[in-house]
């Protein structure tokens, strides 16, 4: 048994090479924690209308990493 569970990742991206990956709460709650860390992100945040109801949106820009050096410490 593993003492750590990875959750699938699921990535949209549109035909002109932009896109965004979904996740959970509990996996924004830890990429918060690991950015907070690390201070690298640079993070906005927002409010936006769907529909009738108000969604929030999160955007994070990370510099890109190997599998190495993206281990937590």
């Amino acid at each position: 048994m593993t003492k750590n569970f990875l959750y699938p990742r699921l990535f949209v991206l549109s035909p002109d090479g932009t896109g965004f990956e979904w996740m959970t709460k509990e996996q924004l709650d830890y990429y918060r924690r690991v950015q907070r860390q690390r201070n690298e992100a640079l993070a906005q945040r927002k409010v936006a209308i769907v529909g009738s109801k108000a969604a929030k949106f999160f955007m994070y820009l990370t510099k890109w990493r190997s599998l190495k050096e993206n281990e937590v410490l």
